[in-house]
């Protein structure tokens, strides 16, 4: 039988750098990808908002036509029921401009 001698040589200086070269484009990569998802993540939160915006709104429209309701049975509409009305029209109104908002964007 022969002797085999097997040699095994590296080039440790070569293998760091493919490694951190590597790890450079693994990063940019990473970087890639997150930002869309980051993008989903913004437009899942941008729909709930303007879902809850949305109920929120039926809500106020509701309340102003129970209130103009009131007002128009009522003979002589109490001081408190015209405030009551007045604070339910505006706050229809902010909740109106807050769901104009998300369509801007």
């Amino acid at each position: 039988m022969r002797d085999i001698e097997l040699r095994l040589t590296a080039d440790l200086d070569g293998a760091t750098k493919e490694v951190a070269g590597f790890r450079k484009e693994y990063g940019e990569m990473v970087k890639v990808v997150e930002k869309p998802l980051r993008q989903v993540n913004a437009f899942r939160e941008l729909e709930s908002n303007v879902e809850k915006t949305g109920r929120a709104m039926q809500d106020a429209r509701e309340r102003v036509r129970q209130l103009g309701a009131e007002l128009a049975r009522a003979e002589t509409p109490s001081r408190k029921l015209q405030e009551l009305y007045r604070a339910s029209v505006r706050d229809l109104e902010r909740l109106s401009r807050v769901d104009a908002r998300p369509a801007d964007r």
